[in-house]
């Protein structure tokens, strides 16, 4: 259960599914302190790693498992 605060809320930029793993990517301003890859970080509910930093955006690896069992699958 999340139990964390708030901190930046961000929109669904891009999201694929190839196989059985995917990717979304996620529409965010810039962080204080930055984003680390590898930092974990909530999702619609998920807790997901993030995989790649682009100047306006947050990627994350996704299992086919997690789109099927949660929201992410139905944006």
């Amino acid at each position: 259960m999340f139990t964390g605060v708030v901190e930046r809320t961000g929109t669904l930029d891009h999201r694929t599914l190839e196989g059985k793993a995917g990717r979304i990517r996620i529409a965010v301003a810039p962080w204080e302190p930055p984003v680390q890859l590898g930092e974990s970080i909530a999702v619609e509910g998920v807790c997901l790693t993030v995989a790649a930093i682009e100047q306006d955006s947050l990627a994350f690896d996704v299992l086919e498992e997690t789109f099927r069992r949660t929201t992410l699958g139905d944006k």
